[in-house]
């Protein structure tokens, strides 16, 4: 399993999806424009030029909204703008079963990201479920495939299509 999925300590939904639509409305960004939280980025060779595109973004639970995107990456452009805008915290999970890997990071506007990332010996969804945890965001992470196969109530898809 790879995940990328981010969290946002919000209850202003509205706020949120309003700015993922204005994202996903706006042209593509030039390779190398992506803040830099100290995750690997793979929105360059993933996003970047390619108009189709899906968001997921949850109802808020106990203060936090979640987020997936369908292609398993995270635009980091996106959730600096969420951040700022409504002044919360964005915490991110990028999990990859493959590698043994987990990292996260939280951002905090105006602030460096602090980052997490798993011991070697931990597997990356136990990680994540600790720190997960420790924060007291409400979710599971989950990709964006399980999401939507499992048809789960109270998530809003946002999408972008190719344009011919």
């Amino acid at each position: 399993m790879n995940v990328e999925a981010f969290f946002i300590r919000s209850q202003d939904i509205d706020q949120i999806l309003q700015t993922v639509r204005e994202r996903l409305e706006s042209s593509d960004d030039p390779p190398g424009l992506q803040p830099k939280w100290g995750l690997e980025s793979s929105y360059d060779v993933l996003l970047a030029g390619n108009r189709k595109r899906k968001i997921a973004i949850s109802e808020p639970r106990n203060g936090w909204i979640a987020g997936i995107e369908s292609k398993e990456v995270v635009d980091f452009a996106l959730l600096k703008s969420i951040a700022d805008r409504t002044r919360s915290d964005v915490v991110v999970f990028q999990i990859s079963d493959v590698t043994g890997e987990a990292f996260a990071a939280i951002y905090r506007e105006g602030q460096p990201p602090k980052m997490f990332e798993n011991d070697p010996e931990q597997a990356p969804v136990t990680f994540a479920m600790e720190v997960l945890g420790e924060i007291g965001i409400p979710f599971d992470v989950v990709s964006f495939r399980e999401l939507t196969s499992e048809k789960t109530w109270g998530w809003h898809i946002l999408r972008r299509e190719a344009q011919s």
